[in-house]
């Protein structure tokens, strides 16, 4: 994917339009401190993405105020730092903030943040470095080729009664490849994906009703998509036409190397789709030693292909992101 900046940033702010997730607890509003309004105007995005990750405060019932306040926290793919910001606004200790595409500049613009520290590289024992209270991550898991060490390395940092939070995107769900540039949640209802994609099979003009659309998506989100190969003798055949389709990484599985190229959409790259199932993530908490201690899965509207419904579990056709929560144990060492 094309994804100028801090990458994960980027992946935060598509997803503007998710529904919130169960409100309780929200923390007590008051103004931005003088060294917050400085970043809304100095950081690119800062703005758009800070206002995405205070819906996650207000909503989330397992972020509550005593997760953070006078915590020491770890935002893990911190990305622009909206989240490490919010945390240092509302109390927490100290914030170690850790992503691999952190520049010089990304630390250097956001060293105004009080009691945090900007750390690029990724979660590793030695990247956490001391103890902490709180691991929070936002639509990273998905990315993290190697979950069972990962959560270990959670569990091992974490201080007895510790919390991991996570919002997972589901690979399984209708626009699990992260196709952003295609897809989007319905205005009407949230929980019906719609493809932003325009219908040149249904113009007579064909391809040339989707020209402009496609050269955007190129130049935005996926050069990649300069290769395909366009049918207008036959729609059905298109490249643009099957990536257009809700589940499209499933359905053209045969064809993913082409249709979904670049390492972005692979596996066995950290970055890239590791493509667990809702099962395995849950069970990888658990076997780290991870107590789930809430789980709230995003059930989308989309009815999903018969021919999919034949290979995969319905249910993991249906969800789409799932909010977590896991413990470690009060007396555990």
């Amino acid at each position: 994917m094309r994804m100028s900046g801090l990458s994960s940033a980027f992946r935060r702010v598509a997803r503007a339009g998710r529904r919130a997730f169960s409100r309780e607890a929200a923390p007590i509003s008051s103004p931005d401190p003088e060294w917050l309004q400085r970043a809304k105007v100095a950081i690119p995005g800062f703005a758009e993405a800070l206002a995405i990750e205070q819906g996650s405060f207000d909503t989330w019932r397992c972020l509550r105020p005593s997760a953070y306040v006078g915590k020491d926290v770890v935002d893990l793919g911190c990305g622009i730092g909206a989240a490490t910001a919010l945390f240092a606004k509302y109390g927490a200790r100290s914030v170690r903030a850790i992503d691999p595409e952190l520049t010089d500049t990304a630390i250097e613009q956001l060293s105004s943040i009080p009691r945090s520290q900007f750390v690029k590289g990724i979660l590793t024992r030695e990247t956490i470095g001391e103890a902490c209270d709180l691991v929070y991550s936002r639509v990273v898991t998905e990315h993290i080729y190697d979950l069972p060490t990962a959560f270990a390395i959670v569990y091992d940092v974490l201080r007895p009664g510790g919390r991991f939070v996570g919002l997972h995107d589901n690979f399984y769900g209708p626009m699990g490849a992260h196709d952003q540039g295609l897809f989007e949640p319905s205005s009407v209802d949230g929980r019906r994906i719609e493809s932003r994609a325009v219908p040149c099979w249904d113009s007579p003009r064909r391809c040339d009703a989707s020209r402009e659309f496609r050269e955007r998506f190129e130049k935005e989100w996926d050069w990649h998509a300069k290769d395909w190969v366009l049918t207008p003798e036959d729609c059905s055949r298109c490249s643009y036409y099957r990536r257009t389709r809700p589940w499209a990484h499933l359905l053209y599985q045969d064809e993913y190397r082409h249709l979904f190229a670049g390492e972005f959409f692979q596996t066995r790259t950290d970055g890239a789709l590791n493509k667990v199932t809702p099962f395995q993530l849950r069970q990888f908490l658990v076997e780290a030693g991870l107590r789930v201690t809430f789980w709230d899965c995003q059930r989308v509207k989309n009815r999903p292909p018969r021919e999919l419904m034949r290979r995969f579990s319905v249910a993991d056709l249906q969800t789409g992101p799932i909010l977590l929560a896991a413990d470690k144990a009060t007396g555990a060492g």
